[in-house]
């Protein structure tokens, strides 16, 4: 009796592989999308509901919690499903989710029974726990990047430009007004908030190894939560808008993009990385410089006085940038065809060893060997 082979070719395993592959991807851009829809269909939401009214405490107690609840059970999920230091990391950016979402129901329920809670309250603990977690969880998965001086140095310039940014218009401003007892909670959340996405951004930057898609794009949303609080804490505390309902949409994205590199994880999506980190890329300093000298600008009062000659000024400038960062690229491209066009070394065997020469080298020996062997 003859039994069929029920064992699959290699080349029908690979094929399954890449099937698997595609439909994998195909699921996460759809998931992609649809978070897309979400934080715009929120954006618009909470431009046309009333806050005070009924829709607005629907859309900002109901609504707006339900992608941090996700975003948490997806990070316990892929934190099941991942080893090592991913596996660290996903559970410590889950318990900053979770404290977060206990910290906006606290304010919820304080806000429901006594109408104007105080400051700092319970809800307070509860966000600078969340903010906290977060360093762990950048330990876990990047360690310390001090070790790595060349992208360190690289990556200090877009360090130093956030962080002048955020002291210039967020900390400053709100450390002039006075730090009463309401302001104090708000200047310590957002400072740490600070710390944590140049942290953030400095371990991403930094890394010398191949990380796992989800990672990366999980790190991301850090990056935007910090960035949301900042816009926020911008909005509110300096600018004294009333109704910043609508900056919730930042926090959304966040969670969103948190959703996205979850299901990147557990999907096993991945996606080619480039071999050198982009912060040491001359593009990355001429645009740093110029940012830094944009914001100095935009703080001082010359812009106001003389905004004509300051734009002349910054025009300028970047022309002299680009010129510069157009001469690095060129004198790189003709160091790489030089080193093209140089002949290969060949290796030869002499007494002591073997060693690189030159062709033209290796042939006057060969040479020499042959007029003294005659």
């Amino acid at each position: 009796m003859n039994v069929p082979n029920r064992i699959a070719s290699p080349l029908a395993r690979s094929d399954t592989s890449v099937a698997s592959a595609r439909r994998a991807r195909l699921i996460f851009a759809g998931v992609c999308a649809a978070l897309a829809v979400w934080v715009v269909a929120y954006l618009v939401a909470s431009r046309l509901v009333d806050p005070g009214g009924t829709s607005g405490t629907i859309l900002g107690d109901v609504v707006y919690r339900q992608l941090e609840a996700l975003a948490t059970a997806m990070l316990i999920w892929a934190g099941r499903r991942a080893r090592g230091p991913t596996r660290r990391f996903c559970w410590f950016i889950a318990a900053s989710t979770f404290l977060g979402l206990c910290g906006d129901v606290t304010w919820a329920l304080l806000v429901l029974v006594i109408h104007s809670p105080p400051a700092p309250s319970l809800a307070d603990v509860f966000y600078v726990g969340s903010v906290l977690a977060f360093f762990p969880a950048l330990w876990a998965q990047f360690g310390s990047p001090l070790r790595r001086w060349r992208q360190t140095l690289d990556s200090s310039m877009v360090v130093l430009l956030i962080v002048y940014t955020a002291f210039a218009f967020v900390l400053r401003p709100q450390i002039d007004a006075g730090l009463s007892r309401d302001m104090l909670a708000t200047v310590v959340e957002t400072f740490l908030v600070l710390v944590a996405g140049v942290w953030a951004v400095f371990a991403s930057l930094t890394v010398d190894r191949r990380l796992p898609y989800g990672v990366r794009v999980i790190v991301i949303g850090v990056v935007t939560q910090a960035a949301a609080w900042l816009v926020y804490a911008y909005a509110v505390s300096v600018r004294g808008v009333e109704d910043g309902s609508w900056l919730y949409t930042g926090w959304q994205a966040s969670w969103a993009v948190v959703v996205a590199g979850c299901a990147a994880l557990l999907l096993g999506v991945e996606r080619r990385a480039s071999s050198r980190p982009w912060s040491t890329s001359t593009w990355v300093g001429t645009g740093v410089i110029t940012g830094l000298i944009v914001v100095t600008v935009a703080e001082s009062t010359a812009i106001r006085t003389a905004p004509v000659r300051v734009l002349t000024a910054l025009i300028g400038l970047v022309l002299l940038l680009l010129r510069l960062q157009l001469t690095v690229r060129d004198r790189g491209r003709l160091a790489e065809k030089m080193h093209a066009l140089s002949p290969a070394p060949i290796t030869i065997d002499i007494a002591l060893g073997r060693h690189p020469v030159s062709a033209k080298t290796a042939t006057m020996a060969a040479s020499s060997d042959r007029s003294s062997t005659g």
